[in-house]
């Protein structure tokens, strides 16, 4: 059992892993509850890379609690989120290529029936199902139902709901929730928490003493200075400076710039590199939300290109294309081509193939 002290410590490691976010951590806590009391259900939004599915998660792990998550998407099935929640709150493993082992549900009924059988209403603590992107489920009865699982078949479980808007804004159904659910904020982050994150270094970054000095300038004079007016999304920012970050320090590694100088020399000599080489393909390739390669943000646009897409021997402007746009325009080609029975083996395969086929106009 987690004691006030263990608690407080618990607390304390939380907020210096996520900076700024002391107070959501806190709620967060008090809501999810020590081992030994029932948790309760709550609601959590805010815009997209304020934190919000990370630091749940991480809290909920610190506590020791089991849980499982799902997040929706706009062509999420309900008996995709049956299977993954019952298949991880039952500890079953995931086959790549027949759903999940052991599990058969299709409706809440049975669902219910089975968390209930997963989180007995007299096990030691509360079990959470952590539902992201739930605004995805306003429309419809099927959140109302899984609010009620915990009333109707007697499971110790309850829901963590992630949202990018507010109850309100987001047009929930009349109903799904009591008005007294607790809620908890996540605002975005100022300039001032956005750098104090990104400027700690991510495990393995940095080599030496002189590389962590070296990363502050760069995540303040590069990252933040050069790629914010495109994202503040904290994700996209953290996965952009370890990403560029090797071709950054590069010329300190090699000795092209000479590691003996004085800190704020180094960092103009890497700079002045980094913007002779880099800097400028990187901005022009940046895309928020996409988890891109260092290959893929540096290398130019001429680079890999075809050489012509129309028959007639011009220049192609395929490699100017967003590459958002190019995984599109290739995802729709092999949609056109495919053939049901494949659409059914890739994309079906917890109903066994039992469907019709894709009807062609």
């Amino acid at each position: 059992m987690a004691g006030i002290g263990s608690m407080e410590q618990m607390e304390e490691a939380l907020a210096a892993r996520w900076p700024g976010r002391a107070d959501q951590i806190g709620e967060v806590l008090s809501l999810i509850g020590k081992p030994s009391q029932p948790g309760t259900s709550f609601f959590v939004y805010g815009t997209s890379g304020t934190g919000k599915t990370s630091i749940i998660r991480d809290c909920v792990q610190s506590m020791g609690r089991h849980h499982a998550y799902f997040e929706v998407g706009n062509t999420s099935k309900p008996r995709h989120l049956f299977s993954s929640v019952l298949s991880q709150l039952h500890r079953f493993k995931r086959k790549r290529d027949k759903g999940y082992a052991g599990v058969v549900c299709d409706s809440p009924t049975e669902f219910m029936v089975e968390v209930a059988k997963a989180c007995p209403a007299n096990q030691a603590s509360t079990a959470f199902i952590i539902l992201d992107n739930v605004h995805l489920l306003a429309k419809g009865t099927l959140l109302q139902a899984l609010l009620h699982t915990a009333s109707y078949a007697g499971a110790n479980v309850q829901f963590i709901l992630v949202s990018r808007h507010g109850w309100v804004a987001s047009e929930f159904c009349e109903g799904t929730c009591s008005d007294g659910l607790p809620q908890v904020f996540f605002p975005a982050y100022s300039e001032e928490q956005l750098l104090s994150i990104l400027k700690v270094p991510p495990p393995g970054a940095v080599r030496s003493h002189l590389e962590s000095q070296v990363w502050g300038h760069y995540v303040s004079g590069v990252i933040y200075s050069h790629f914010s007016s495109a994202s503040n999304d904290i994700t996209d920012l953290r996965g952009l400076s370890r990403t560029l970050w090797d071709r950054y320090i590069s010329p300190l590694r090699t000795e092209q710039v000479n590691p003996a100088q004085a800190v704020d020399r180094v960092v103009r000599a890497l700079m002045a590199h980094f913007k002779k080489q880099a800097l400028h393909t990187a901005m022009a390739k940046f895309e928020p939300g996409l988890m891109q390669s260092a290959d893929e943000l540096l290398r130019s646009s001429q680079q890999g290109a075809p050489a012509a897409v129309d028959g007639g021997g011009g220049s192609s402007a395929w490699g100017a294309l967003p590459r958002s746009a190019r995984l599109i325009l290739v995802a729709a080609y092999l949609a056109s081509h495919n053939k049901p029975s494949s659409d059914r083996a890739v994309f079906d395969a917890a109903s066994g193939g039992s469907r019709g086929g894709r009807k062609r106009g």
